[in-house]
């Protein structure tokens, strides 16, 4: 450490949000079908990295229910990397 700051107050990491599934719109909802079907299907996305989001939330939402039933089961999103947030992690 070549120096250190003294800030005037204590600071901390206040989380964003937490990825409530009843805060996903029907809209992001939507989105997640066009992408699992229009992009993950149609070109075999087997490598994922979601970040924070309630697109991407909707998309690992519908993976095992909608994507099954598109006959996906197994071909696609078989290896994850979740990015995840400080709100996601228990205390």
């Amino acid at each position: 450490v070549n120096f250190v700051t003294h800030a005037p107050r204590p600071n901390y990491i206040e989380p964003l949000f937490t990825r409530d599934p009843a805060q996903i719109s029907e809209v992001q909802v939507l989105m997640a079908m066009m992408a699992i079907k229009g992009i993950y299907a149609e070109y075999g996305v087997n490598r994922l990295n979601h970040g924070i989001g309630f697109d991407t939330a909707a998309i690992e939402l519908l993976l095992p229910t909608y994507a099954e039933s598109l006959g996906l089961k197994g071909k696609i999103c078989q290896h994850w990397a979740l990015n995840p947030h400080p709100a996601l992690i228990p205390a």
